[in-house]
């Protein structure tokens, strides 16, 4: 049985926000509701698989709860603890084909390397500060909490794209809907089993996005396109890349086609969260490139469920 019959979903179109909060910084969010209860906005997150909800901000007996543990760490430094729980989820007029499981966070803290994190202040200080109740991950990959969009009612959605227009303060998510324009596809690779569901996984923080600075010739490394972040951060390992540190001068850093110098987009350096802040990260905490957001405000990004794709194309 294909996993993703799911005509239903064909060019469901879901309205999403874009608040700015934490200092100028833009998010993009969710209506969700969990159970019966009214809905509370969700930080979209397509770089981590699995809704994970602050208990703080919804009602406890609209969930059954586990004292089966779950801890997941971001790549702001902020460390969620909790445990699985399970109810019903709908959003943007889909729902869950039946309760499914998430991440109640009973604990919020940061890495021991990133001591000033989000999380700083713990659970209760987290939850005042944030205008959103958990994170709505999206991500293609296997993990004990996995993604929505792969257990709605009707099937498991085979494509989404996500598209921003910040200084509207919207943005849209779209279902199984392929770009119908010239788009530029980079593979990602399979994960290393299916979601719990049997549905496909792909390890879709590592499409294979091909990058440099100024005129130096790109070189492919694994990519990160995470509306979760409002940062963009790029290995030392890209070439022309400055040195490790955040960005001051208006470095040109620009994507590229796989095995092709055609450029897909580029984003000059600059001081506007969700745009064009930019950090370069020493190649010895890895060599990878995490877009932010900023790329999905000019181009409609979809990453296709059923292939393993990462796609960008420009905004309809």
């Amino acid at each position: 049985m294909d996993p993703f019959a799911s005509e239903a979903l064909n060019n469901v179109e879901i309205p999403l926000d874009v608040p700015i909060i934490n200092g100028f910084q833009p998010y993009l969010t969710l209506d969700v509701s969990v159970g019966d209860a009214d809905p509370v906005p969700m930080l979209v997150d397509t770089a981590s698989p699995g809704m994970r909800i602050l208990k703080t901000k919804i009602d406890k007996r609209q969930v059954t709860r586990t004292s089966t543990p779950v801890t997941a760490q971001f790549v702001d430094g902020t460390t969620f603890d909790g445990v699985e729980a399970k109810a019903v989820i709908s959003f943007g007029g889909v729902q869950t084909a039946e309760p499914i499981t998430f991440q109640l966070i009973t604990k919020v803290s940061c890495q021991p390397q990133f001591p000033d994190c989000a999380g700083a202040g713990g659970l209760k200080a987290y939850s005042k500060a944030q205008s959103f109740a958990g994170i709505f991950g999206i991500g293609l990959y296997s993990a004990p909490v996995y993604s929505p969009l792969s257990q709605l009612k009707g099937g498991a959605a085979s494509s989404f794209s996500i598209t921003s227009n910040p200084k509207a303060g919207s943005a849209t998510l779209t279902l199984n809907s392929l770009p119908s324009g010239p788009a530029t596809a980079y593979p990602v690779p399979k994960w290393s089993e299916p979601l719990p569901n049997g549905v496909p996984a792909w390890a879709s923080n590592e499409a294979n996005g091909c990058w440099a600075f100024g005129t130096d010739p790109p070189k492919c490394l694994p990519t990160a396109f995470d509306t979760g972040s409002p940062f963009l951060l790029v290995s030392e390992a890209v070439p022309g890349s400055p040195p490790a540190g955040d960005i001051t001068d208006a470095s040109q850093l620009t994507l590229f086609s796989t095995g092709d110098p055609e450029p897909i987009w580029s984003v000059v350096a600059g001081d506007t969260p969700g745009k064009n802040r930019m950090t370069i990260i020493p190649t010895s905490a890895g060599e990878a490139v995490n877009t932010g957001s900023g790329i999905f405000r000019s181009r409609t990004v979809t990453f296709d469920s059923r292939n393993g794709l990462v796609l960008v194309a420009p905004k309809n």
